[in-house]
């Protein structure tokens, strides 16, 4: 009977060994995952699943996130299979995430075709627990079919991704790109504009945007978001200025992180907002004089809104693109009135005045524009004023 029971506690120190073991490597390896040690994590999550083989799903799925990382696509997709074979009941529920994650290495390798089959599977099991998965699932299914040329279909799972998450950026910004694919200009830029407005510091979205002002023959306002986008980081956009830009002399656009979180942060009125935003995609879509009757909506029903001086140095720049100088330097001395250190407002007084041939008066405005701050100033100084 010692014999027996012997062997008996023997077995069970190994079994208690190995469990033991295994858990120590699973969480040796997810700590070296967050600190993206990725090929620790590889050599920590390999242990745990010689370990306990049958009992591997998450050692397997994070071992397949982490050879992702790394770019090894074939090895994660091998490690997202054999954790999808466990399938364990109380894992259930993280298959979505790993039929995701399969496919996004499957999209890597690009077969497509492979990447949306595991895509739809996760969309159709639910997502129960963890709504944000369905809608970067949508996202990666429309990119795989962007990717097989299936414009009409990426399109249509990023309307999915935008219906669940409104202020999903990523997927207004693919959007943009799929619907200029499709010859749809206009939607285009209304998704890159609000791409920007929800992520006013990245470049990519003023510079997609400009591409397609390009098309669309709107070269001055092309060029503001060509140096937006250049001035946020975004090489390409130097090219596109050199090829597009040079010997354009234009005012100065007000879109800027400035003038997107001063005004929206301050606007509660549901309406409002929609005039501040109609306002923002007609200027951007170059039908200036719709854009003129939203921001006079503004100033008509809140006078004092706390930035309504940015409303009326809009509206004037605005009236410059349609030429009415005498209506833009009307709005940009309001503008100045309100707030006279206002750099922006003076420069472009300023070139609207030199368009009227008011060259004295215009340099005035350089001059001060320039004492404010706006080193450009000084270079419409030397182009005009000496």
């Amino acid at each position: 009977m010692k014999k027996i029971l012997c062997l008996f506690l023997s077995l069970t120190s190994i079994i208690i060994c190995f469990s033991q073991t295994s858990e120590e490597y699973s969480k040796s390896g997810f700590e070296k995952y967050k600190l993206k040690n990725y090929s620790g994590a590889i050599a920590d999550y390999t242990q745990a699943i010689k370990s306990r083989p049958k009992d591997s799903y998450f050692p397997n799925f994070y071992r397949g996130l982490s050879k992702y990382y790394l770019q090894d696509y074939k090895g994660a997709i091998a490690d997202y299979t054999t954790a999808l074979k466990i399938d364990p009941e109380d894992v259930h529920q993280y298959n979505a995430k790993a039929y995701t994650e399969r496919g996004k290495a499957k999209a890597e390798r690009k077969d497509y075709k492979g990447a949306i089959a595991d895509y739809t599977i996760a969309v159709d099991m639910g997502f129960w627990h963890n709504r944000w998965v369905i809608d970067e699932t949508y996202l990666y299914r429309g990119m795989a079919k962007d990717n097989l040329k299936d414009v009409v279909g990426a399109i249509a799972d990023y309307n999915l991704a935008i219906e669940n998450t409104p202020n999903y950026a990523d997927a207004y910004m693919n959007r943009g790109v799929a619907k200029d694919e499709n010859n749809d200009r206009i939607g285009a830029i209304a998704d890159f504009t609000k791409t920007i407005e929800l992520k006013p510091t990245w470049a990519l979205p003023y510079y997609n945007r400009g591409l397609v002002k390009i098309e669309l023959s709107q070269k001055d306002s092309a060029c503001l978001d060509f140096n937006k986008a250049a001035e946020l980081g975004e090489e390409d956009a130097k090219a596109a200025i050199k090829k597009n830009c040079e010997n354009i002399s234009t005012a100065k656009s007000s879109e800027s992180d400035e003038i997107f979180e001063l005004v929206n942060n301050n606007i509660s009125d549901d309406k409002i907002q929609k005039y501040w935003s109609d306002g923002l995609l007609y200027y951007d879509l170059g039908e200036y004089d719709k854009a003129i009757l939203e921001y006079s909506k503004i100033i008509d029903f809140t006078p004092n809104f706390a930035h309504i001086d940015m409303i009326y140095e809009k509206r004037g720049f605005a009236k410059f693109q349609l030429l009415d100088y005498p209506g833009s330097i009307s709005d940009f001395t309001k503008a100045i009135e309100i707030s006279p250190k206002y750099s922006k407002a003076y420069y472009n007084r300023g070139m609207a005045k030199i368009k009227l041939q008011q060259k004295i008066s215009a340099c005035e405005d350089f001059k001060k524009a320039g004492e404010l701050g706006d080193t450009n100033a000084y270079d419409k100084i030397k182009e005009n004023c000496q």
